[in-house]
């Protein structure tokens, strides 16, 4: 006699199988046997493909509601449809789509004629809070616009002109906000799998803030040095505040112009140098083997280098989010140099590094490569 939770799960299954007997009937495949089996080879691929696009229209919903400021607006008081889109410059009926929409996925709650957000979507979806999300949706709103730049270069090599970081009239905002964010988190996990030595002072970019707020927790008498492309440099006094990062803890906040060989990094004496997706910028120039090699010559002895990078296996697919983190460095530069493990070793072990090592953070989300010189 089946237990009580078997016999519950007997109902939904026999359903499933009854729709299952139905829709093979209605839709002619009984009689395609060919098509059948076809078919049920390539069920694990419908699947992943099912999977797939219904992520995809449910970030689109999401993106959407962040655009026009859904989640800001139901923070401040519950709506109804009517009172959103008066609000947001909505149409009404097009506001209450939506909601309802993004009722089905629980990031609102209808009381009534009134919409409200649940604690969970207040954590997360809210600009401005500690552990919002929002800093990616904006990068994610930044490349959706940018889709047809993307598809261009993939072609051409050509960057999107709204996504180039060298550009000061790109959505740069968009990519700092995010990055310092994640990395933020990834740097708990980072510098508790690694050894480092005596910090006492440190070099980051302008998407390193984040990572330099976790690094003065470890090294709290350490001096920091932000050095970065002039429009970028300027957003770190905001981006310090945001972290907490106290005014006496800063070396020096200098501009370059982002060739780094020709770039001065402060007084290029450091324990430590941070540097975010350097391998894929503009690789007809090695931009990211020069940033490599100047950060080698401005570390002293013992010190160590860290690059974020998505890095790929030797053997065997990606994890997939960490290939969904690679996509990412796709759309911003569509030619630049994919990170296959080995073969990056190689290079910096070319230039003088030692001890290479790849350090898969957050659940193999994202990836750091762990350089010392000797």
């Amino acid at each position: 006699m089946p237990a009580p939770a078997s016999r519950a799960l007997v109902p939904g299954v026999l359903r499933r199988s009854l729709d299952a007997a139905r829709f093979l009937r209605a839709s002619g495949l009984l009689a395609r046997p060919g098509l059948l089996v076809a078919r049920l080879r390539a069920r694990r691929t419908m699947a992943t493909l099912d999977r797939l696009l219904l992520e995809h229209r449910g970030a689109l919903a999401l993106l959407l509601a962040h655009e026009v400021g859904v989640f800001d607006a139901l923070e401040r008081r519950p709506l109804t449809a009517q009172g959103l889109a008066a609000e947001r410059g909505l149409r009404p009926r097009a506001a209450e789509a939506l909601l309802r929409i993004l009722e089905s996925e629980a990031l609102v709650e209808r009381h009534g004629e009134r919409y409200r957000l649940p604690e969970g979507s207040r954590t997360l979806l809210v600009r401005g809070g500690e552990l919002s999300v929002a800093p990616l949706l904006e990068l994610m709103s930044a490349q959706v616009a940018a889709f047809t730049d993307v598809v261009r270069g993939l072609r051409t090599g050509e960057v999107p002109p709204s996504l180039d970081i060298f550009s000061p009239g790109a959505r740069s905002a968009a990519f700092l906000d995010a990055v310092n964010e994640h990395l933020y988190w990834a740097a708990a996990d980072l510098l508790a799998r690694v050894s480092l030595p005596p910090v006492h002072s440190a070099i980051v970019g302008s998407m390193g803030v984040g990572f330099s707020a976790r690094l003065l927790e470890r090294a709290p008498g350490a001096r920091i040095t932000y050095g970065c492309l002039e429009h970028l440099i300027r957003e770190v006094p905001r981006l310090r505040r945001r972290y907490g990062v106290p005014d006496d803890a800063v070396a020096g906040e200098h501009a370059h112009g982002g060739d780094p060989l020709a770039d001065r990094w402060g007084d290029e004496d450091f324990d430590l140098v941070m540097l975010t997706k350097k391998m894929v910028l503009r690789p007809e120039d090695r931009v990211g083997e020069s940033f490599a090699r100047k950060a080698f010559q401005v570390l002293r002895p013992g010190g160590v280098a860290i690059f974020w990078e998505s890095v790929h296996p030797v053997d065997g697919p990606t994890p997939p989010m960490r290939a969904m983190e690679a996509l990412m460095d796709l759309v911003a530069s569509p030619d630049g140099r994919v990170n296959v493990e080995d073969e990056l070793a190689r290079l910096l072990e070319r230039i003088g590094y030692q001890d290479v090592q790849v350090v898969a953070c957050l659940g193999d989300r994202t990836t750091f490569v762990v350089a010392r010189k000797g």
